[in-house]
């Protein structure tokens, strides 16, 4: 029987287990979620589109620090709110912090640093601080038949768990073509997303011009 076309979790499987005919063996198809999150391990670190990215006010204690979302993956800008001012925040390493300000005075926060899970603002300050970032996406699972990935690119979630699939089978040129057509799909979803940020925009340049 010819599997359903990929739609949801159920039906990603249904095609994994048909792939080189190996519905039957148990040990391959037990391994089929595994193959999943290892494609989505690594689709989450290398995916770009606006479905991964939220906006989201966080607020600083006294000291300048406070706490990154749940959900953070990684930034795409910092703005500092104060009345109707909005300060671009610069990112630094944590460890620049004590060279740059050896004394931390309260003032207007112009700098921010990411320390595992929370971050900081330098200097110091009780701020409310608009991140935007993007989100990990939530993975398929059995009590999770979908996600927006697998809405609108199911062909990429197929090939990536397929070449883990074949990866497992020691079928190394498979493997490889396959990674190479998950690519080509993936390439495509980060320039698509590339076009809708960017696509008949004007140049800014940020700060003072002659």
């Amino acid at each position: 029987m010819a599997a359903a076309p990929v739609s949801d979790y159920t039906s990603l499987v249904e095609n994994v287990s048909a792939y080189d005919d190996r519905a039957l063996e148990t040990e391959f198809t037990d391994r089929i979620p595994g193959f999943i999150r290892l494609f989505e391990a690594s689709l989450g670190r290398n995916i770009r589109s606006r479905e991964t990215q939220f906006t989201t006010t966080l607020t600083t204690d006294a000291t300048g620090a406070g706490a990154l979302p749940s959900d953070f993956l990684r930034v795409r800008s910092w703005n500092t709110i104060n009345g109707n001012l909005s300060q671009s925040l610069n990112s630094i390493a944590q460890g620049a912090i004590a060279s740059l300000y050896p004394i931390d005075t309260a003032l207007d926060a112009f700098n921010v640093s990411i320390n595992g899970d929370a971050f900081r603002i330098q200097p110091s300050d009780a701020a409310s601080v608009v991140l935007t970032y993007d989100r990990r996406f939530v993975g398929l699972g059995p009590s999770n038949a979908t996600n927006w990935v697998m809405d609108d690119h199911p062909d990429l979630y197929l090939f990536g768990t397929l070449a883990h699939a074949a990866a497992w089978l020691k079928d190394w040129n498979e493997a490889s073509i396959l990674g190479a057509q998950a690519k080509s799909f993936l390439d495509e979803v980060n320039a698509q997303y590339g076009q809708e940020l960017f696509n008949n925009a004007y140049i800014t340049l940020e700060g003072s011009t002659p």
